[in-house]
């Protein structure tokens, strides 16, 4: 028959009687050949939940079909509703045992298959990934300090002529201009090129 598992899961505002109410629902399905849900007697094969609040990605077919068959049991019991979601457990958990070793090989090979598509997706993206920079370009910043200080020490050398060679004042601003040109020579060096 070439059965196999479908996993739904869903967010957002499901009970029209009152619509600010946010639930999450899951399904787990059996899907005959054509795409369609296995249904005994019109009532189809499957486990259903629904909780309020956001518990996307708490609950996976991975986590054992036995507990996801138990909550969707509990779920039942506790809920009125035109559907069956008991009925619909049973005639899952039915037809799941009847046919264990298909749906379960099928399962096995379509998760094997997505997860080579993941790997093959991420080793390309792995490969286009440059996880280590060639170098760090910081020529930009460089060049516009470098244009900075040049701008200071033009406008310290144009003070200079207003003092005399000899004074503290004289001395202590060539001082500085020449810690700035040092300043220059350093940002040059770390120029990337």
């Amino acid at each position: 028959m070439n059965l196999q598992l479908k996993f739904y899961e869903d967010y957002g505002s499901f009970n029209w009687a009152d619509p600010s109410e946010e639930s999450t629902y899951w399904t787990v399905k059996i899907i005959k050949e054509d795409g369609k849900v296995m249904e005994i007697n019109e009532i189809p094969c499957e486990l259903y939940h629904s909780e309020e609040g956001d518990h996307r990605g708490e609950v996976d077919i991975d986590d054992g079909l036995s507990e996801l068959a138990d909550m969707s049991l509990r779920y039942s019991d506790k809920i009125w509703s035109s559907k069956n979601y008991r009925q619909q457990t049973i005639n899952f958990i039915k037809v799941f045992n009847e046919n264990k070793e298909e749906i379960s090989k099928n399962y096995e090979e379509g998760r094997k298959k997505n997860l080579r598509e993941e790997i093959e997706q991420k080793t390309r993206q792995l490969e286009q990934t440059n996880l280590y920079p060639e170098s760090i370009d910081i020529n930009y910043y460089i060049d516009s300090k470098v244009e900075r200080i040049k701008g200071y020490i033009e406008s310290r050398c144009e003070k200079l002529n207003d003092y005399k060679e000899t004074s503290d004042t004289y001395k202590k601003e060539s001082e500085i201009i020449d810690k700035e040109r040092n300043e220059i020579k350093e940002l040059q060096a770390l120029r990337c090129e």
